[in-house]
């Protein structure tokens, strides 16, 4: 198996509740239905792509404009937070056993 990336993403609360029900349904990670779903779009590639209405489009981008400009606004105190991206998935890796 080739190695895993990790990815961070946002959904929306009814695309969590969905997730987690057909996880369930199936006996399947979310992680993995993500995967497949990602891998579903690589196939069909070539095929038609979903296109969402302007209606829809300009919604998200002025929701999106709209939490940008309260995070902007947010004040900042103290030492911005420093981590290591490698050193947070040594430590995740090192609470599985991977022997088999």
């Amino acid at each position: 198996m080739s190695r895993m990336v990790r990815k961070q993403i946002y959904i929306e609360e009814e695309q969590d509740a969905a997730l987690k029900e057909m996880a369930a349904e199936y006996g399947v990670s979310q992680a993995e239905l993500i995967r497949r779903a990602i891998q579903c779009e690589v196939a069909n590639r070539g095929g038609a792509r979903v296109r969402y209405p302007e209606k829809i489009r300009k919604k998200a981008l002025e929701d999106f404009l709209r939490f940008a400009r309260s995070r902007a606004s947010l004040p900042s105190e103290g030492e911005a937070y420093k981590w290591n991206r490698q050193d947070a998935y040594e430590e995740r890796e090192s609470r599985y056993d991977r022997k088999k």
